[in-house]
């Protein structure tokens, strides 16, 4: 803003003060001074048509501002679509990979296993009972499922060593495979022993009640037996299936099935058997040196065996050995 000054009256002004005093003439020149401060930019007011241009060229700078086109919008609903479309893929992807994961852990075997000198119950999906003897397992499909979740059309374990079976029904047969034999049943119970270590390799199934079908490797042959008395036996061994009537031949269910009641009972076993069993009823470890008979007497206890040195002293008083402990067990010796 730029001011005017004037420093001395106009002429004119001048003379209109000649027969006037010299005060008036000085108050003449300090009003006309006072007056004389005044701008010379005045406010400018644009004109209407320049108004419209300037507020165009706003618009023009700063899209946002105008008024969107139907076409103008179209990219944000397609962003809201894809993100939508993408958001649903997410979920469906999470599900997939959660029903994948359920699927998985339905078709993972379940496997209970005892150490040497325990015996474990075990429940299986079905209402079926499994006591298991010492050192030995049984492996199942998670609650008799397939990968997709429905039921097996057959009920499977596998067995490696001893267990008690009670098998409930519930309309599906009911197999236990060992590693050279396959038992259907259905609805019963019944014992088997089938140790894949074991020197002798043989299975050896007992019913209690009911009635099995015992099988070669799980293939049906015209070899394959059927149990269905109390009492009888089938032995798988090399390849061949031998059935056999316990009772009959003098001996006694009790004896074998005495485990479940903390019983000991070698019963019809080579030396080797007969170690390894005393290894595995009281988990510890026995060396045999050689001059001891391979064919021992029956050692039958079918209530609350002894203590290992009990069940020794009476094996080697009639196989006529002697027997030292060692640190990691016992050593069996012959008699000198």
């Amino acid at each position: 803003m730029k001011s005017r000054e004037h420093n001395s009256l106009p002429e004119e002004l001048l003379q209109g003060f000649e027969n006037g005093s010299s005060d008036s003439v000085e108050k003449a020149r300090r009003v006309w001074e006072l007056l004389g401060t005044t701008q010379d930019d005045p406010l400018k007011v644009p004109s209407t048509e320049q108004a419209l241009q300037e507020l165009e060229s706003v618009l023009t700078d700063q899209p946002h501002l105008k008024k969107g086109r139907a076409d103008d919008r179209m990219p944000v609903r397609k962003e809201k679509v894809v993100l939508l479309r993408r958001s649903v893929f997410s979920f469906v992807a999470a599900c997939s990979v959660l029903l994948i994961g359920v699927m998985g852990f339905l078709s993972l075997p379940v496997t209970h296993s005892t150490f040497a000198g325990e015996r474990m119950a075990v429940s299986l999906p079905d209402g079926s009972e499994v006591y298991l003897n010492n050192e030995s397992s049984v492996k199942y499909t998670r609650g008799f499922r397939q990968w997709n979740g429905f039921k097996t059309s057959t009920r499977i374990v596998e067995l490696d060593g001893e267990a008690f079976l009670t098998v409930a029904e519930d309309g599906r047969p009911f197999k236990v495979k060992t590693f050279n034999a396959e038992v259907t049943v259905l609805g019963t119970g019944f014992n088997v022993r089938a140790y894949s270590q074991d020197q002798d390799r043989e299975t050896r199934i007992t019913l209690d009640h009911g009635s099995v079908q015992v099988d070669i490797g799980g293939v049906s042959t015209e070899r394959a037996v059927v149990l269905n008395k109390k009492g009888q036996e089938a032995v798988v061994k090399n390849a061949s299936v031998e059935k056999s009537n316990i009772i009959e031949e003098g001996g006694s269910l009790e004896w074998v099935t005495a485990w479940r009641s903390s019983g000991f009972v070698a019963m019809g076993l080579s030396l080797d058997g007969v170690i390894n069993q005393i290894e595995r009823f009281y988990d510890t470890d026995i060396v045999v040196s050689d001059g001891l008979p391979q064919n021992p007497t029956d050692l039958i206890y079918t209530q609350n065996a002894p203590s290992i040195e009990e069940l020794l002293t009476d094996f080697c008083i009639s196989e006529g050995c002697r027997f030292q402990e060692t640190a990691s067990g016992y050593h069996l010796l012959p008699t000198e």
